[in-house]
């Protein structure tokens, strides 16, 4: 993740899983609502506790009653039916 100077922020480890890969920051922008902005990498190949492991780590997140941001390589391509775009969509639609 890169932000760029102008833009004051404050990374967010505390929101972050050993099991995901990926970087938290929260954008501290004046006279603004604070932003939680996440870069996130699921390997083609994890396995389906990856979801789980996603979706608490976005539920910590959420509950912090902030905007969301998440950006990244998912690997997912929603034009196709499988089974893990389902469950990533269901994580997704519930917050």
């Amino acid at each position: 993740m890169y932000i760029v100077d102008k833009i004051p922020f404050v990374p967010r480890s505390d929101l972050q899983n050993n099991n995901v890969e990926g970087v938290w920051a929260e954008l501290t922008l004046p006279h603004s609502p604070h932003i939680l902005v996440a870069t996130i990498y699921r390997p083609s190949d994890s396995k389906v506790e990856w979801y789980q492991y996603f979706e608490d780590m976005y539920e910590t997140a959420y509950l912090e009653s902030k905007e969301i941001v998440i950006m990244g390589d998912i690997n997912i391509d929603f034009w196709l039916k499988i089974k893990y775009r389902k469950i990533l969509k269901d994580i997704l639609d519930a917050f």
